[in-house]
């Protein structure tokens, strides 16, 4: 359904600081307990009242997959950052997971997003996953006008990031 673009969405109006302060406070607690720094942190032009129109729940499940990957794959001692950013100059809200993990083999890089992609050398996992998780959170990412890639950090890990358009409405400052 979703490849197809047939999935049922229902999308919000929600305010970055709004978004990252409920997402922070979700995984905060958990990514502590497993001995991992964790910090949610937003910014960017007008950060406070930018909004974007997601489907609430279906971003939520993009965040989960992107944060346990994260988790999964970044020993006690690491660090996994979240970022919300507005540019109203370019019309976009950038979102990040970062990690200071294993980071992606260059060689599967350009196909993780890929349906059923498994070969992640060092990235490799033991707990039977399917390869689907990366490939329907970029079809989600991708049903709300919006883009999802993926890098390796400078200093080690990965960072995946999202854009998606920024909501402008009349009632922009009512929200």
């Amino acid at each position: 359904m979703l490849e197809s673009r047939r999935a049922p969405m229902t999308f919000e109006t929600v305010r970055l600081k709004d978004w990252l302060a409920r997402l922070t406070e979700e995984y905060e607690p958990e990514l502590k307990e497993k001995g991992l720094e964790f910090a949610g942190v937003g910014g960017g032009d007008g950060f406070d009242d930018a909004c974007v129109r997601i489907d609430e729940h279906r971003m939520d499940r993009v965040f989960a997959n992107l944060i346990y990957n994260a988790i999964k794959h970044t020993p006690p001692g690491g660090n996994i950052r979240l970022s919300i950013t507005a540019d109203r100059e370019r019309g976009i809200a950038r979102a990040e997971v970062a990690d200071s993990g294993s980071g992606i083999h260059p060689d599967d890089l350009p196909h993780i997003f890929e349906r059923f992609y498994k070969n992640d050398k060092s990235r490799h996992s033991s707990s039977g996953g399917s390869g689907l998780g990366l490939s329907i959170a970029k079809e989600i990412v991708e049903m709300h006008e919006g883009r999802l890639t993926a890098a390796n950090e400078e200093k080690g890990g990965s960072v995946f990031k999202i854009e998606l358009p920024l909501h402008r409405s009349a009632d922009w400052a009512d929200l």
